[in-house]
């Protein structure tokens, strides 16, 4: 008992007497106790504890009263928090920028045309005429040269069919617009043409002379056209 109340006296009177002679006798006092201190701190698990062990030998000073040491230890405790609180949100931002970038780097366009679908210009091939009276067309159905239709090549013709299925003639009957400078005509879609290039159509006498009243021209290589329905 005589052995803690004569260091307990004694370390107060330091402390009314000369702050700085307390805290060197302090720790002279416990520099063995130090490893005792530190090696409990280090069974403890966690980081916090371990440095909670070593800011109590190192900041506390022996002249400060409980209630001092308790606030410092309360402000030591808050500080680790906001710690841990702003590297879990600087985490947070972090996977949520590698999420945004995964969005973004899945996300796929839309509205191309670029496939030959509806809308889609088509130009550089070449247009022709031939009769359609009396003949057989892909589309059934007989037709006379003074109708309005017109033979698609084939890359055009089975533009969108099922290649699985022979029979799947979508463009059948569809209505496509044929443009030359300030001419133009409305065809309906009635054939397919084999011999012809990419691009290219075969129109009926009638609706090659809405373009080009020469049917003698025979071909023309300066017409645009487009799907109008």
């Amino acid at each position: 008992m005589y052995k803690a109340i004569v260091p307990a006296l004694l370390l107060a009177g330091l402390c009314a007497s000369s702050p700085a002679a307390a805290t060197a006798w302090s720790e002279s006092v416990s520099t063995t106790k130090t490893g005792h201190l530190y090696a409990r701190a280090s069974s403890h698990h966690s980081m916090v504890a371990r440095g909670s062990y070593y800011r109590s030998l190192v900041k506390r000073s022996p002249c400060e009263s409980n209630e001092q040491t308790e606030e410092n230890d309360e402000n030591d405790e808050n500080n680790e928090s906001n710690e841990n609180t702003e590297n879990e949100e600087s985490g947070d931002n972090e996977e949520k920028k590698k999420n945004k970038r995964k969005s973004s780097s899945s996300k796929k366009p839309t509205g191309s045309t670029s496939s030959g679908g509806d809308g889609e210009v088509f130009s550089g091939g070449r247009v022709t005429w031939h009769n359609f009276s009396g003949e057989k067309n892909a589309c059934g159905g007989s037709y006379e040269d003074s109708d309005m239709v017109v033979a698609l090549a084939s890359e055009q013709f089975y533009l969108g069919a099922d290649e699985n299925d022979s029979s799947d003639k979508p463009n059948c009957g569809r209505t496509v617009k044929a443009m030359r400078g300030s001419k133009s005509v409305k065809v309906k879609v009635v054939d397919s043409c084999s011999s012809c290039g990419d691009s290219a159509l075969d129109l009926s006498p009638a609706a090659f002379k809405k373009i080009e009243q020469d049917l003698g021209e025979g071909e023309l290589f300066d017409v645009t056209w487009t799907f109008a329905d």
